[in-house]
């Protein structure tokens, strides 16, 4: 019962991250809209990891940018659009994510292929 509840509230997190979002992109831009909001996110990874911290790998940061622009193109995008249809389209990688994996040869299991037609 927990695990639901945690799961329900993580969607509902994950939703109204988008009405934030859009209300943000009416203030800043994309880029300073996310540049904040990922050094602030830094912050507090860094002060909840602070005794486990230790020094990273070099190239560490290179996820961490592609992270940073996908997310800052995103904001571009909800700034032209509705939260919902920025939502609704960001929620369509359950289903483009098998599929590329499909044009790649790789093979899916059936719970991933319920889930592609379920989503």
């Amino acid at each position: 019962m927990i695990a639901n509840l945690i799961l329900l509230l993580t969607a509902a997190l994950w939703g109204f991250a988008f009405v934030a979002q859009s209300k943000g992109s009416q203030s800043l831009d994309a880029f300073s809209y996310n540049a904040i909001r990922f050094a602030l996110g830094a912050l507090f990874v860094r002060g909840a990891l602070y005794k486990g911290f230790r020094k990273p790998d070099p190239f560490v940061w290179q996820p961490g940018l592609v992270l940073f622009i996908a997310a800052s193109l995103q904001q571009v995008g909800i700034y032209y659009t509705t939260a919902g249809a920025a939502g609704f389209i960001t929620g369509l990688y359950v289903i483009f994510v098998p599929i590329i994996g499909l044009m790649r040869k790789q093979s899916i299991s059936k719970t991933v292929l319920l889930a592609i037609l379920l989503a």
